[in-house]
């Protein structure tokens, strides 16, 4: 009977994330208690994985959900076309889907396993975190006035918990690493702190940032496997370069 549980709660909680944000439109005041019972959900398949599990592991994920399901509540307040807030649900809802399919095949080492990696999945999904908080902070910036030093202050948390994740799920201990994470999450906060002040959309800042987070995690799991070489540094590089040129020259420009 637990592991029913278990099983389909992968597929439950990403129909109720999508149901529960597509009903403040509906009842938008109820956003607290809506809010809550999502990370209640969460933290309910969380403790019954804990039956399973003892692994601390277990913490992080929890963590790292709890993230993925605020940003992408706090998203949809930014967005204006109903269309485009229906099509952004959908999508984030899907991952989450993904995201608890990874989780369960990991804690219980599947077949599925290599398919649904939690590195790989956490490496992507980090990138798309990045790129929603980082148009999210950009845009309360722009036109809440939100001081820089709260986008900076917020984004460094942010990156901080992420990084913390992707080490954590490569099986590089995060407290023999701090100087590595804090480095990686203040190379971050440069470029957002830069790219804040190009006069480009705030879709185009967060591409940059979320750029910036793939290259830089890239190149470190290249570095860390001895992988990294002048020829794939180059590909790399050239690629990124030639697709945020070509963002940006087709962006609005301010």
């Amino acid at each position: 009977m637990l592991f029913a549980i278990i099983r389909l709660l992968p597929f439950i909680i990403p129909i109720y994330y999508f149901a529960s944000l597509k009903s403040l439109f509906y009842f938008s005041g109820w956003w607290p208690f809506v809010l809550a019972s999502i990370i209640v959900v969460n933290i309910i398949y969380l403790l019954l994985l804990r039956i399973k599990s003892k692994d601390k592991k277990v913490t992080a994920v929890l963590f790292y959900s709890i993230i993925y399901a605020v940003f992408g509540f706090i998203y949809t307040l930014i967005l204006e076309n109903s269309l485009f807030i229906n099509l952004f649900l959908v999508f984030w809802s899907l991952i989450y889907f993904v995201y608890w399919e990874a989780v369960f095949h990991h804690f219980y080492q599947t077949q599925k396993r290599s398919i649904l990696e939690m590195k790989n999945i956490i490496l992507y999904l980090n990138m798309i975190i990045v790129f929603i908080y980082s148009a999210l902070l950009v845009n309360l910036n722009i036109f809440l006035s939100l001081d820089w030093y709260w986008v900076l202050l917020i984004a460094f948390f942010v990156n901080l918990s992420l990084l913390i994740n992707f080490f954590l799920f490569n099986d590089w201990p995060p407290g023999k690493n701090k100087l590595t994470i804090v480095i990686l999450d203040l190379i971050l906060l440069q470029i957002l702190g830069a790219a804040i002040y190009l006069p480009i959309s705030f879709y185009v800042v967060a591409f940059i940032v979320s750029l910036g987070y793939y290259w830089l995690t890239s190149f470190y799991l290249l570095s860390v496997s001895n992988g990294l070489s002048y020829v794939k540094l180059i590909k790399y590089l050239a690629f990124g370069f030639i697709i945020a040129l070509l963002v940006i020259l087709t962006s609005f420009w301010l």
